[in-house]
Formats: structure tokens, C-alpha cells, sequence
């Protein structure tokens, strides 16, 4: 029989109201232990499974709803201040300035059309 590995949402929205700003933030062992029926005895490969999909959860949840939850060394918290917003900012400003690199390269390998090469 398969497992089905799934996220209780309530759960989490109830584990984020406890984590309002960063001094209250929560562990992301303990939100994962709450959210996912069974954690525990989970395997190595079905936890990583399941912190993606906890990963993804909380992208949905920035986007979509007023839990904008910020993720930073193994803590979960909904940010009060700008403080608490800093190491958010500042990891979408890596990945932002990795994107333009990227976008650069690409543009580079076709204008000297090394597709050429390929063949």
C-alpha cells in the first residue's frame, strides 16, 4: 500500500499565529513533527519529501494569504517589523542577483551562438 504524505494546513496556520515575530519564531523540526500526521516515523526520504512540501506551503501562503511567513536557520515566523524582514530580503536579493547572472549567460551563449557546437 502507498503512503500518502500530506500537510495539515490548519495546523500549520495554527502553529504560524503562536509564531508572530521574530522572537516567537518556531522551530522547523517542531512545525514539521505538528503538521505531518506520522513524522516521526517517516524515512529519511519521506521527510525531505514532506519539507518540500512544507517549502511550497509556505510560497502558496506568502502569495496567497496574509500568513507571509519568513524562513530563516531552521526558524518559521510571520515578520512584525522590517528587522524581521531583513534575512527574507536579503535571500531574495541572492537569488534575484543569481537570476540576472543566469539571464546574462544565456543571453551570451546565444549571441556567440554556441548551439553550433553542440552538434
Amino acid at each position: 500500500m502507498e503512503k500518502t504524505i500530506q500537510i495539515n494546513v490548519d495546523k500549520l496556520k495554527s502553529v504560524l499565529r503562536d509564531a508572530i515575530g521574530k522572537d516567537n519564531a518556531v522551530n522547523k523540526a517542531t512545525v514539521m513533527r505538528k503538521c505531518f500526521d506520522g513524522y516521526n516515523d517517516m524515512t529519511f526520504l519521506e521527510k525531505a519529501y514532506a519539507s518540500t512540501i512544507l517549502g511550497r506551503m509556505l510560497s502558496y501562503l506568502r502569495k496567497n494569504t496574509d500568513y507571509f511567513v519568513v524562513s530563516t536557520d531552521g526558524e518559521l515566523y510571520v515578520p512584525t517589523t522590517n528587522d524581521d524582514l531583513t534575512p527574507y530580503v536579503t535571500r531574495m536579493g541572492k537569488v534575484s542577483a543569481g537570476m540576472k547572472k543566469g539571464i546574462a549567460r544565456a543571453e551570451k551563449y546565444v549571441a556567440e551562438k554556441k548551439f553550433r557546437n553542440l552538434g
